[in-house]
């Protein structure tokens, strides 16, 4: 911290001038060794890696000192310390994205211990304002250091599911490729050996048989190079606009023409909600190509802090919405619309199909952002 603080006008370059001599706070503020001290041994009986890691504890010590340090000068004044030690706090923030990351109940015990030795420290002869003043703060402090580290400890959890994810999704192309694709070419190298061979020998039904056998196992080679490609590039790379544009490049096209509009700012979206959209939209983008027949697609996005709206159409076929929907209801299976449905569901948020044979297709999204507070967050 550099400079003085608009919030402690007497506070120079980060250093606290002394308090009166003798004062309540000058005694409680030279007591600061004896508490860091209790805090140690009672970490360290407890064996929390905040004490017992050597690179830890500096952090730990610096930043119990931090809070002893405001809670004197709440003690002083009378009112609760508005301040958060920068320093301190980058530092911990350092300790926290380390592989090695200290759990947040290890955090959350130490924050207990220090208020309780705070509170045990205090002096009991002191003006009950600044008593209060300096329990404050030190509730505030070690309540944010505790919601600091619940909500890191949340994003490194999310941050590695995510990467297990997208492991999986890696060793599903492979497992596809190797084993099921290499099976659909060997069985299509035996259709085509025999029809070298029936040419000795012709049979015009078995002739006709296997041309349609050969003509289903080539879409469903087709099908799977698609799938495995899908797979491997289901990661967003980059931001969503960038990602649907890769993808759409990725095909191609010479028709449909595919045309894009985002508006917005994507860090007003938690990331997840765009790694969904992007899925959704890509498959909205692939069903237009392969299905539809369209000449032209559009697809708009838009961001705001409050939703995420977004249009999918094109000028193809169509389908009847009602009749694709029950179909996928009535044989059990998950049909491209159903799973677009839940997947933007799952996000709190509703889709709409707007199509019939001849008209082309309108696919319109709508999905709230809830952003979780820090105390709910804390408390997951």
């Amino acid at each position: 911290m550099h400079g003085k603080d608009s919030a402690f006008p007497e506070w120079e370059n980060g250093v606290l001038p002394p308090f009166p001599e003798n004062s309540h706070a000058d005694s409680f503020l030279r007591r600061t060794p004896e508490l860091v001290g209790r805090l140690s041994t009672r970490l360290f009986a407890e064996h929390n890696p905040l004490r017992t890691d050597p690179d830890s504890w500096p952090y730990a010590s610096a930043w119990a000192a931090s809070v002893i340090r405001d809670s004197a000068w709440s003690l002083h004044h009378g009112r609760p310390s508005q301040r958060v030690n920068r320093m301190t706090e980058t530092y911990w923030a350092e300790l926290e994205e380390e592989s090695w990351a200290i759990h947040p109940r290890h955090t959350g015990q130490a924050a207990r211990f220090l208020f309780e030795e705070i509170t045990a420290a205090l002096p009991p002869d002191a003006p009950s304002a600044g008593v209060r003043a300096a329990l404050v703060t030190a509730q505030n402090e070690t309540t944010l250091r505790m919601e600091a580290a619940q909500i890191r400890a949340n994003a490194r959890f999310l941050s590695q599911e995510q990467a297990a994810n997208q492991e999986f999704r890696r060793f599903l192309a492979r497992e596809l490729h190797d084993r099921l694709g290499s099976s659909v070419s060997l069985a299509n190298r035996q259709l085509e050996l025999y029809e070298l061979l029936s040419v000795h020998k012709p049979d015009a039904k078995a002739n006709g048989r296997l041309r349609a056998l050969k003509g289903a196992l080539l879409e469903l080679n087709q099908q799977l190079r698609v799938l495995i490609s899908d797979q491997r590039r289901s990661e967003r790379a980059g931001s969503l606009e960038t990602a649907l544009r890769s993808y759409a490049d990725s095909l191609e096209l010479t028709v449909p023409e595919v045309r894009m509009d985002f508006s917005g700012e994507e860090s007003w979206v938690p990331p997840h909600f765009l790694d969904e959209l992007f899925l959704v939209l890509r498959e909205c983008l692939r069903n237009s190509v392969r299905h539809a027949g369209a000449a032209q697609v559009h697809i708009a996005v838009r961001l705001d802090r409050a939703e995420v709206r977004a249009i999918a159409s094109d000028d193809g076929s169509g389908f009847d919405v009602e009749a694709q929907l029950a179909r996928g209801s009535e044989d059990g299976a998950s049909t491209g619309l159903t799973s677009l449905s839940e997947r933007i569901t799952a996000l709190g948020g509703r889709v709409r199909f707007l199509s019939s044979p001849e008209d082309g297709t309108r696919t319109m999204i709508l999905v709230p952002i809830t952003t979780p507070s820090i105390g709910a967050e804390s408390a997951r």
